[in-house]
């Protein structure tokens, strides 16, 4: 499984990379109700959209285990908000 989900990581990663910004997702279905979501973005620009501010280029990605009603999200944002923050969110929820 973990061989998949590095592969996933690669397919989502290469369009974002090569075209320079952007974002991906790939989902990997485990079963009719379970399935990894992967997510990969690179996004650039600067701190407070002031054209003088520092430059700031980054890449994050999230990671979801989908098992129906239920979820589970790690999520990793450098540079939130284009400031020096960086941030990691932990998720678990369920759909209604």
């Amino acid at each position: 499984m973990w061989q998949a989900l590095a592969a996933a990581l690669l397919i989502a990663a290469v369009p974002v990379f090569a075209a320079g910004g952007g974002e991906s997702s790939v989902a990997l279905e485990l079963t009719e109700k379970a399935r990894w979501t992967l997510d990969v973005f690179h996004k650039s620009g600067r701190e407070h959209a002031n054209p003088e501010g520092e430059l700031r280029r980054a890449a994050g990605a999230s990671v979801t285990y989908d098992f129906d009603p239920h979820f589970v999200r790690i999520d990793h944002n450098p540079y939130v908000n284009f400031t020096g923050d960086y941030m990691t969110r932990v998720a678990l929820s369920m759909r209604y």
